[in-house]
């Protein structure tokens, strides 16, 4: 099974997913929207608004597969792979022009 990390950023800072999580392909988007409803949770908790977050997920060479800007994840327990973005903000799902 891949092994996946979750860097997230807040605009400024970064934190670096040095451990990673062994997901199938199906499962990563699902880790990657319920981590960012939990940390937005957490924050709001706290009175820390993190909506303006985002995650970076990248696979086990490293690579950056996609992008999940946290406010997105409050849209809809729906949020398809289409909704997340590649790197160079395409939404994944859709065809490169």
């Amino acid at each position: 099974m891949p092994r996946f990390f979750f860097h997230v950023t807040d605009g400024h800072a970064f934190a670096y997913d040095q451990e990673g999580t062994d997901l199938s392909e199906n499962a990563v988007h699902v880790e990657a929207l319920d981590s960012a409803r939990n940390l937005m949770a957490d924050g709001d908790q706290r009175g820390l608004c993190r909506r303006h977050w985002e995650m970076t997920v990248a696979n086990e060479g490293g690579e950056p597969i996609f992008k999940l800007a946290f406010g997105h994840a409050l849209r809809a327990d729906h949020l398809r792979t289409a909704d997340l973005l590649d790197l160079k903000g395409r939404r994944l799902g859709r065809p490169s022009p």
